[in-house]
């Protein structure tokens, strides 16, 4: 259920990105073609002392599940800018850009918004094209993972929390009849959604996280992951009028039956960077890590385990974000032939 046709014209709204941008970074907001003509509405970032005649190394950065381009994607860029370009999104159906019903969680889609991003990167000629690094958080390290097996203008992969949302989708509430229970829920809405003309009721938009800390609690879902997870995304200051907490249920139909690292045994061969927090969660992420960790067929491949730490501190807390950007920018300095010049800005930045 996915519409192909974009919109007659695509002029969102600049971003409404408040947070404070590292010295001398520069923040653009900007739109490109993704699948079949429908629009990405992103963010750009420039390091300091921009030069439109330069030629930078540069990162695409997926954020998390329901996330948009002015949370954590957007810090994580921001920082990074210290040395690159970055570029952050939201995703088609998601946020400010194109794609209708609104609210879609497809793999398919969110795997090819990196490539969709590289294309973009690759057109600014100031971008060194064989200088290109991606990075995704929470359900994006497992995207981008899934991405690098194919898309090889990626050099190097790193992931933030990164977790395979077809794990934790089939693990669900830990129950064995879990996921069949929900997809046979998803064929009952599917076939009512058609007799309505194909236009979604309201009750097949649910809440990707509990509407607060008080609520997670009351469901029965105060594992430290969601509860961090409901305070993040609806309480100030990190909820966005971009990541409304609405999931279109049917649209993750695919993704009961989809895994982030199938082939990564043989097809993810790029140098590899996880960070994970060392308090684990029920999303996952810590054994995500230490899976992909195994699988990847990488011949450079690490892990940081972050002592202390829990899934989300890794989206916004400091010193965690920028211990997490430290390791992050050593990783890519390394892989992506960083000039001298920009190896100095970004150690001056810490």
């Amino acid at each position: 259920m996915t519409s192909s046709t974009p919109q007659a014209s695509f002029n969102p709204p600049p971003t409404t990105n408040t947070d404070p941008l590292p010295a001398g970074v520069t923040r653009k907001a900007v739109t490109y073609p993704n699948f079949n003509g429908l629009m990405t509405a992103a963010n750009l970032y420039l390091p300091p002392n921009f030069e439109e005649m330069g030629s930078y190394p540069a990162l695409v950065i997926g954020g998390p599940m329901g996330a948009c381009k002015e949370q954590s994607g957007g810090l994580y860029a921001a920082k990074l800018a210290a040395g690159y370009v970055t570029l952050t999104w939201d995703p088609l159906f998601q946020g400010l850009s194109q794609g209708e019903p609104r609210h879609q969680e497809i793999p398919f889609f969110r795997v090819a918004d990196f490539t969709y991003a590289i294309d973009y990167l690759e057109m600014l000629p100031y971008v060194a094209a064989d200088r290109l690094g991606a990075l995704g958080i929470c359900a994006s390290g497992g995207y981008v993972a899934n991405a690098a097996l194919t898309e090889r203008r990626i050099k190097a992969v790193g992931t933030v929390s990164g977790a395979n949302l077809g794990r934790v989708l089939r693990e669900g509430n830990l129950t064995p009849s879990w996921a069949l229970t929900m997809l046979d829920k998803i064929a009952v809405d599917n076939t009512a959604i058609a007799q309505n003309g194909g236009q979604p009721r309201a009750q097949d938009i649910v809440p990707i996280v509990p509407p607060s800390v008080e609520a997670a609690k009351e469901q029965g879902m105060g594992d430290i992951d969601w509860v961090q997870a409901s305070a993040y995304y609806r309480q100030p200051p990190h909820m966005a009028a971009g990541s409304p907490n609405k999931l279109l249920l049917i649209s993750t139909r695919s993704a009961y039956g989809w895994d982030a690292f199938h082939l990564a045994d043989h097809l993810l061969t790029q140098p590899l960077h996880i960070i994970v927090g060392g308090v684990p969660g029920l999303i996952g992420s810590y054994r995500d890590g230490f899976t992909l960790l195994d699988k990847a067929a990488s011949k450079e491949r690490a892990i940081t385990v972050m002592p202390g730490v829990t899934h989300v501190d890794l989206y916004w807390k400091e010193p965690c974000i920028s211990d997490a950007v430290k390791e992050l920018a050593s990783f890519f300095n390394q892989h992506l032939s960083l000039g001298a010049s920009l190896v100095e800005t970004v150690e001056k930045l810490f």
